[in-house]
């Protein structure tokens, strides 16, 4: 019966749009050609260089990824403000219009930009906080640079903090563990130069926003999880391994199991000095890899975005998340940043608000009471950005600055 009544529908719609064709036929061309140039656009810029889509067949098909591609480069023109502020910031600065506003550097092969701060008078011999800005990767098909978040590092600047900006190219052939050194390498630096840059080496935050506070977050949970389990195996000697489980766990001790990508897991650059971090600052952070991946596979851009072929064919590896809970039985908080603030938007369709709801339960249940989650219900993924760009106004605040000075000048 469903056969028949579904061809009978078809037959309808078709005498209807036959019938009514001066007006159905212009409306949809209007539509389709649209989507159709959007499809084909988004696929001569996608940023997964490593395979590059090929074309669809079906027309449907093209017409629904079409749709999708659209409102992947509608993130460009959202970010499109912030960037050409940053540029004028930055021609400013290269006509000594604004002297001294960034000083650019190469810390071994990473260029950098910073922020020296600008403390007040009664406050010129009191040493600075340090805030290390991890950057997104992308925002639609443009890549994000460093001197596009100037708006963002000036704000903090003007607040009294030295930002250092470190470049994080996404699109380039580097894998996770190469990204992870050269942000070590970084913050080495800043740990070792901090008088320098009129900063104080115990005030020492990550701020990063959606990719980059990911990378931010994997570097701190990954270096915790893995001398957590390197502390339980010191001091249980008798620990035994096996590889004969049929349920996939490799190894077990009394009550205490640890999986076997917890077992596989290792500190990436561990010829780098680690660097002990005062606060994490985690804007639309990324914490689930895999449930990510998912959801840009929802959204139709996981053929856009450069997010698989940054972390490699075992997501997992460089899951937060994942390694948070493998490790959540001996996992020693005594390793992580003692400060932690999660600032997430509601309506974020880049990043899911649910990632942040993970991330915080998951610390919370590993005993980390100092994590603090903000929720925006009226922001999205750029929206929570530009909550703490400078627009030169230099009085003006917003709910997201106002959170970020709250939590950096509270005690621990």
């Amino acid at each position: 019966m469903a056969g028949p009544r579904v061809q009978r529908w078809r037959l309808l719609y078709l005498f209807l749009f036959i019938l009514c064709f001066p007006i159905t036929i212009p409306l949809s061309v209007s539509l389709i050609v649209p989507l159709l140039a959007a499809d084909a656009l988004a696929r001569r810029l996608s940023l997964a260089t490593y395979s590059r889509p090929p074309p669809l067949t079906q027309f449907r098909e093209r017409l629904k990824s079409g749709l999708y591609a659209l409102r992947w480069l509608l993130q460009a023109v959202d970010f499109v403000p912030t960037m050409l502020y940053a540029l004028k910031l930055v021609i400013w600065d290269v006509f000594d219009l604004r002297s001294g506003m960034r000083e650019r550097r190469h810390i071994s092969n990473v260029p950098v930009d910073i922020y020296l701060a600008t403390p007040t008078a009664s406050d010129k011999e009191k040493s600075c906080p340090i805030v290390v800005f991890i950057h997104d990767g992308n925002y639609g098909p443009i890549v994000c640079r460093k001197w596009m978040m100037a708006p963002i590092a000036c704000k903090l600047q003007r607040i009294g903090c030295t930002v250092i900006m470190p470049e994080v190219d996404p699109t380039k052939k580097e894998d996770m563990e190469v990204i992870i050194r050269n942000l070590k390498l970084v913050l080495a630096w800043t740990n070792t130069h901090a008088a320098e840059i009129h900063g104080d080496a115990d005030e020492i935050y990550v701020m990063g926003h959606g990719f980059g506070a990911y990378l931010a977050l994997l570097l701190s949970v990954q270096m915790a999880a893995v001398r957590s389990r390197n502390d339980y195996q010191l001091h249980n000697p008798d620990y035994q391994t096996s590889q004969d489980h049929d349920d996939g766990l490799a190894a077990h001790h009394h009550e205490v199991v640890l999986p076997n990508g917890l077992m596989e897991a290792r500190i990436y650059a561990p010829d780098v000095s680690s660097v002990t971090i005062k606060g994490l600052i985690l804007i639309a952070p990324i914490s689930d890899t895999q449930k990510h991946l998912e959801w840009e596979a929802t959204q139709g851009v996981s053929y856009l975005s450069p997010m698989r072929q940054i972390l490699g064919r075992s997501c997992l590896f460089h899951s937060p998340a994942h390694l948070l809970f493998a490790a959540r039985s001996i996992l020693n908080v005594q390793y992580l940043p003692s400060k932690l603030l999660v600032l997430h938007g509601a309506q974020d369709m880049v990043v899911r608000s649910s990632q942040s709801d993970m991330l915080e339960e998951l610390l919370m249940g590993a005993g980390l009471q100092t994590v603090q989650k903000r929720l925006y219900p009226k922001l999205d993924h750029m929206a929570l950005l530009k909550g703490i760009e400078d627009d030169g106004v230099a009085n003006k605040s917003s709910v997201v600055l106002d959170d970020v000075i709250g939590f950096m000048t509270s005690s621990d």
